[in-house]
């Protein structure tokens, strides 16, 4: 699948492949990434299925959510132009459904070309199904923090996108959690700090 991130949009936006187009009103994507100055890595937050706003706007992580994520990269010193954000679906579920394990894996071979095309240097998973569709593991979200994760890539993806693999993946909770239960932002900051060191040793090599 050789695209480009406005073709691949509009490709996502005609998918079929599960019961997540029923109620799709956009393909949800975040706005092309800006270039960067030399020496600043680009920081990919993947979040859990979009919901009822993003599908009407096909914008990702809006209202008090995504102030709070834009918050989290500002505290980091992240620029707006390092961020970029992205869904673990495409298409927001319809009221009362519950995004499946199979709709995840579906729509993931969306996500991973998205990545391949933004091309970050550091990937954030934020919630259980960002870190399903990134790492393939179900385990709780307690489980998986505190160490990075790698991608995982399918065999017959590897010739194409199995660079992917060398990313490093950081998983921590989604913002809306955050808003609901204020004690778990010390440990996201946690996540955060590890994220932005693991980084450290690419950026004083560059």
């Amino acid at each position: 699948m050789q695209m480009d991130l406005p073709a691949l949009r509009t490709a996502a936006s005609q998918c079929q492949a599960c019961r997540l187009c029923a109620g799709r009103q956009h393909s949800v994507w975040d706005t092309p990434p800006q270039a960067l100055p030399e020496g600043l890595p680009r920081w990919l937050f993947v979040l859990d299925a979009p919901g009822p706003q993003e599908n009407a706007a096909g914008a990702p992580l809006l209202g008090d959510a995504g102030q709070l994520l834009a918050n989290m990269a500002a505290a980091v010193r992240l620029q707006p132009a390092q961020v970029y954000r992205a869904h673990a679906t495409k298409c927001a579920p319809l009221p009362g459904h519950k995004v499946s394990q199979s709709e995840l894996t579906q729509c993931a071979h969306w996500l991973r070309h998205e990545i391949a095309r933004v091309q970050p240097q550091m990937v954030l998973a934020l919630g259980r199904h960002a870190a399903f569709s990134l790492t393939g593991s179900a385990a709780p979200l307690g489980q998986l923090r505190g160490q990075p994760h790698r991608m995982v890539v399918p065999d017959d993806e590897k010739d194409t996108l199995g660079a992917l693999a060398a990313i490093p993946v950081v998983v921590s909770y989604p913002p809306s959690y955050l808003l609901r239960t204020p004690a778990a932002k010390r440990e996201a900051w946690q996540d955060l700090c590890m994220a932005h060191a693991l980084l450290q040793p690419q950026q004083g090599a560059a």
